[in-house]
């Protein structure tokens, strides 16, 4: 029996990189995984399908949501939930980027 069996995890920023790398390694320990990005439904439905070959019992869905959005981020919560039941393990992974002068970040 994996680590992770029965667990649920909620990873952002998952359609690549180190998101996607993370959803991996729970998926291949035995979590149900729900990824999140803001990305394309190619990429993050790649990624599932992935975490589905590491483990043929994983559970994983996922949803394209904009976190820098309050909403989206209550949108995201509840897809989980709705999806996977609950969540256990939340990874938060999504990324951010803006070039400006530091003093104004």
């Amino acid at each position: 029996m994996s680590t992770l069996t029965g667990k649920v995890a909620l990873i952002t920023g998952a359609s690549r990189g180190i998101g996607r790398a993370i959803a991996l390694a729970l998926a291949k320990a035995g979590a149900a995984v729900y990824l999140a990005a803001d990305g394309t439904r190619e990429e993050l439905s790649a990624v599932a399908a992935e975490c589905r070959a590491y483990n043929a019992f994983c559970r994983a869905e996922f949803g394209l949501f904009d976190l820098g959005n309050a909403d989206d981020v209550q949108l995201m919560v509840d897809a989980a939930i709705l999806s996977l039941g609950r969540v256990d393990i939340l990874v938060n992974n999504v990324g951010y980027f803006e070039v400006k002068p530091f003093a104004d970040i």
